[in-house]
Formats: C-alpha cells, sequence, structure tokens
C-alpha cells in the first residue's frame, strides 16, 4: 500500500516538516502475510493519505503518540515467529520512524527488518518455505548468522540509528 501512495503523494509528503508534530499518525500497512509496512507522516498530510485509501484496504492509520506508546498493539501481530528475540525490534521501528519520517520500514514475520527490495523478497521467500515446507525452513534458516541474514534487526538498526 505504502508503494501504491504514488509519486505525488511521496512529493506532498517530502514538502512536510520531519520532526515529530501534533498529530503526527503511522500507515500500518498490513497487506503482506509475510512483512507489514510502517511508516511516520506528518497530520498535514493525512487527509491525503486517507484518499488514497480504499474501502477494504488492510491499512489501519495510528496517532503517532500511540503508536510511539505500543508499538506491540499496532504492529507486533505480523511477527510469527521470532528468530531474534533479543534484539527488541519494535523499539528500534519506533526510533527509526522518529529519525526517518515517510520513511516505509517492513516487519518481517520473523521479527526481521526488511528496508532494501532484496529484503522484502528474502522475508516474502523464506515465509512461503516456512508455511509450504516448515522443516526444510528450520534447516535453512540462517537468522544465527547476522552476516548471512538480509533481514536480521542489526543489519539496519545499528548503520541507520548510529548504534
Amino acid at each position: 500500500m505504502i508503494r501504491r501512495l504514488g509519486a505525488a503523494l511521496f512529493g506532498l509528503l517530502l514538502a512536510c516538516g520531519a520532526a515529530a508534530q501534533e498529530g503526527d499518525f503511522v500507515v500500518v500497512d498490513r497487506g503482506k502475510a509475510a512483512y507489514w509496512v510502517v511508516a511516520r507522516f506528518p497530520a498535514a498530510s493525512r487527509e491525503a493519505v486517507q484518499s488514497k485509501l480504499k474501502p477494504g484496504d488492510p491499512v489501519e492509520l495510528v496517532d503517532w503518540p500511540a503508536f510511539k506508546a505500543d508499538p506491540a498493539r499496532h504492529a507486533g501481530a505480523v511477527i510469527v515467529k521470532d528468530e531474534y528475540p533479543g534484539e527488541q525490534l519494535l523499539a528500534g521501528i519506533v526510533k527509526l520512524l522518529e529519525k526517518y519520517p515517510q520513511t516505509p520500514f517492513g516487519i518481517a514475520w520473523t521479527g526481521g527488518l526488511a528496508f532494501t527490495r532484496n529484503d522484502y523478497r528474502h522475508t516474502e521467500r523464506i515465509y512461503a518455505v516456512f508455511r509450504e515446507r516448515p522443516e526444510e525452513y528450520e534447516q535453512s534458516k540462517v537468522s544465527g548468522d547476522r552476516r548471512r541474514d538480509p533481514i536480521h534487526p542489526a543489519n539496519h538498526l545499528d548503520p541507520l540509528l548510529a548504534r
């Protein structure tokens, strides 16, 4: 959904201020089983974002303070099998949304973080294997090796948050 918002809306959003303001909101796109996409937008763009939504779209607009206070409630349900329990992905997502407004981030079904096209493809691929052949998934997962795992949360959180 966030990708479908289009170039015109993207331009409008970039023109808005980056600092978190009263009334900012988070778009939670639940359109994919393998990942949900979240992005924070300024209050001034709420009407424009809502106008792009169609009835039945699996998208929720959550007030920023509510999302920030409880990201698990609004976006944690996509995590089916947390492969990174010590990484505190949802706390990292809040920090990313604070620092990078209007930037989409994917929360993977594994508790991983998708940011690049490769990350999203990888997430969809491993989700399909997990659903169709769970034993094969368990044997082939690379979540223990950060260097080989494109969606390991620290691979993006560390450089993007300078930690």
